[in-house]
């Protein structure tokens, strides 16, 4: 099992912070999760965007982020409702 380096850019930590406590604690687990499992059953590819940008279900949360495999690297850019993915 590989173990990825997680970033966390400043406009998702920006996302989650204005989340209730409750979601955003759900949504901090799931995000340490991508570290040992960066495809979850509950990711999909999102379709028209960048190139190994995924998006993750969390409730009615989504969670956007992209893998670097050859970096070994997780970038989560964004968090929020379900109609914003």
């Amino acid at each position: 099992m590989r173990i990825y380096e997680l970033e966390v850019r400043a406009s998702a930590t920006k996302d989650l912070a204005g989340l209730p406590p409750r979601q955003r604690d759900r949504i901090a687990l799931r995000i340490d999760g991508l570290i040992t499992d960066p495809l979850p059953p509950q990711s999909a590819p999102l379709h028209g965007q960048l190139h190994g940008s995924r998006r993750l279900r969390v409730g009615r949360y989504r969670v956007g982020y992209t893998i670097n495999a050859k970096a070994g690297l997780i970038v989560v850019w964004a968090i929020g409702p379900r109609e914003s993915f």
